[in-house]
């Protein structure tokens, strides 16, 4: 028998060039699987990563692929090998942990009559002990996956609890949970990524697609509980500060951070990079290494001043950090306003920008002597690059002792005097990633 790293279910198209030349057998259709399974149970021990598309409209016709070949959606061959094991079938069900034993009954008879590709991918769920990783496509519309939703709120509820007969049983070595949407508008649900936070091996929350405009709810299995989540990375998504914080508030040793924000066709979350530092300030200032917060230049000019994530230098153990310029403009009182306070009039009809000046912090000035890696990407030009970078050479020893390398996401912003300043302090700088 053939043995597998990775397993891929369901309507899920991402995933099949991972697949070509093998979609004809077991990776890829779980009654296959299953069979192949009961024949050999070492085959079990092989999968590390399963990926799950949307089941609707799944294995429901009988075709041939264009090879002549057993398709995914073919029929035939898993109807006899159903039937086949269909007494090896009721063992294994009924010896689930997972599954109620009201529904014992009508589980196998849906994988062995009804072809249910829910019902069997949620067993086999139970039945591979080394998944690392579970990758999903439309996690978050339950429709044709109900029952693998049922079993896998079981199985976090029992691997929560220590003292379950059922604790460790399955998943007990799932490291990272993904989510991806597949729909051009819309994103996954933030909230269900609750449940695998609390899985005591979960260690990453990943995703593309992400949507968190309506604050975040830990379901009730997790209120009482603490995550061993160390890294975040969510890609084109859009969440708002807020629901980062409750989020975050049961995460109790986040390392890495990274967060793309995507926009309003992912969800009216508005984009807050100064609320997500905040929260990370509030819940990973001990312990959080990588920070990574950017938006692809989807944000018109009116909306940079809110891209200001201001100090760093609470994060003592930061080593890397990934922003935009725009990051560390602020805006401080103008000297014009200042002035009022020596007495001089100050006209109501003064334009209102004037009231302000901008300015770029300096990385001296807000990064934690533990930083070793910037990235900058240049949005408005060389000269707020310049800004950024003042007094660098001159204050590194002092203040970044361990700063090594400054890359810049962009062609190189530098003059000739800052560079080779910055050369002379020890620090390797590069655009992309060719040193200059």
């Amino acid at each position: 028998m053939k043995r597998y790293s990775s397993v891929c279910f369901g309507n899920f198209e991402r995933a099949y060039d991972d697949f070509k030349g093998s979609r004809r057998n077991d990776r890829n259709n779980p009654f296959l699987l299953l069979s192949s399974i009961i024949q050999d149970p070492e085959i079990a021990e092989g999968p590390t990563k399963l990926s799950l598309g949307s089941l609707i409209d799944y294995g429901d016709g009988e075709e041939e692929d264009n090879d002549g070949g057993t398709s995914v959606t073919d029929t035939k061959e898993p109807k006899t090998l159903m039937r086949k094991h269909s007494a090896a079938i009721h063992v294994l069900v009924q010896e689930c942990d997972f599954i109620p034993k009201a529904k014992q009954e009508w589980w196998s008879n849906a994988i062995i009559r009804s072809l249910d590709p829910d019902a069997a991918i949620a067993l086999l769920i139970t039945l591979l002990p080394k998944l690392e990783l579970f990758d999903t496509e439309d996690w978050s519309d339950p429709e044709g996956i109900e029952n693998i939703h049922i079993i896998v709120k079981s199985i976090i509820e029992a691997n929560q609890n220590f003292e379950s007969p059922s604790h460790g049983k399955a998943l007990a070595h799932l490291k990272e949970f993904y989510m991806y949407h597949s729909d051009t508008e819309g994103g996954e649900d933030i909230d269900d990524y609750g449940p695998f936070a609390m899985l005591p091996s979960m260690r990453v929350l990943s995703g593309r697609n992400i949507a968190g405009d309506d604050g975040f709810i830990w379901a009730p299995i997790c209120i009482n509980a603490l995550s061993n989540v160390i890294e975040i990375n969510f890609e084109w998504s859009a969440i708002d500060a807020d629901t980062f914080d409750t989020m975050l508030s049961r995460i109790h040793g986040l390392k890495k951070f990274t967060y793309n924000y995507g926009g309003a066709t992912v969800s009216y979350a508005s984009y807050d990079p100064a609320g997500y530092v905040e929260s990370l300030r509030n819940h990973a200032a001990a312990s959080l290494e990588r920070l990574d917060i950017t938006d692809d230049g989807i944000l018109m000019d009116e909306d940079i001043p809110r891209q200001y994530v201001g100090s760093l230098k609470m994060f003592s153990s930061l080593i890397s950090i990934r922003l935009e310029d725009v990051a560390f403009e602020t805006r401080d009182v103008s000297e014009d306003v200042l002035a009022l306070s020596e007495g001089e009039f100050y006209r109501e009809d003064s334009d209102a920008d004037s009231i302000f000046q901008e300015r770029l912090d300096r990385l001296v000035d807000i990064l934690p002597p533990s930083i070793k890696y910037v990235t900058l990407i240049p949005t408005n030009g060389n000269e707020g690059v310049q800004e950024i970078l003042e007094g660098l050479a001159e204050e590194k020893a002092q203040t970044l002792p361990n700063l090594r390398i400054i890359k810049f996401e962009g062609e190189d912003p530098l003059e000739d005097e800052m560079r080779a300043a910055l050369k002379g302090a020890g620090i390797t700088l590069k655009s992309w990633n060719i040193e200059i």
